[in-house]
């Protein structure tokens, strides 16, 4: 069907330009907000570029990678990271940030990351077990 045809190319024309644009916050998480030579830039981007390209490569199947990225991120995003952030708010000296806030961010915290580490170990092993 040529509608069909039209959305797959749709999605893969946003899928090619949005992987640039994730090329440079990685990259710039990787390497620290120090300045870098523009060669040292180009390889590490291409060196990024390469892994990910192996990884599409040999990943069998995109659901898998899936899996396991939403086992681990979904808890980090959810939980784990909001708690971080609400310790730094309160760390520096923001007002906005009560007393009840800091124990439901204690709670959510190992919870995150328990749920973090046992949904990526569980979706692995339901993985390698296939």
């Amino acid at each position: 069907d040529l509608l069909i045809s039209y959305a797959l190319t749709a999605c893969c024309v946003s899928a090619g330009v949005c992987f640039v644009f994730v090329l440079f916050p990685c990259r710039h998480a990787l390497l620290g907000a120090h300045d870098h030579s523009q060669a040292m830039l180009m390889k590490f981007g291409g060196g990024i570029s390469l892994l990910a390209c192996l990884l599409a490569v040999f990943v069998p199947n995109v659901s898998a990678a899936i899996s396991i990225l939403g086992a681990l991120c979904s808890s980090t995003l959810s939980m784990t990271l909001p708690a971080l952030f609400l310790f730094k708010a309160k760390q520096e000296g923001s007002t906005m940030v009560t007393r009840a806030d800091v124990i439901a961010a204690t709670v959510l915290l190992p919870i995150g990351l328990i749920f973090g580490i046992f949904g990526t170990i569980m979706s692995a092993a339901v993985l390698l077990v296939k």
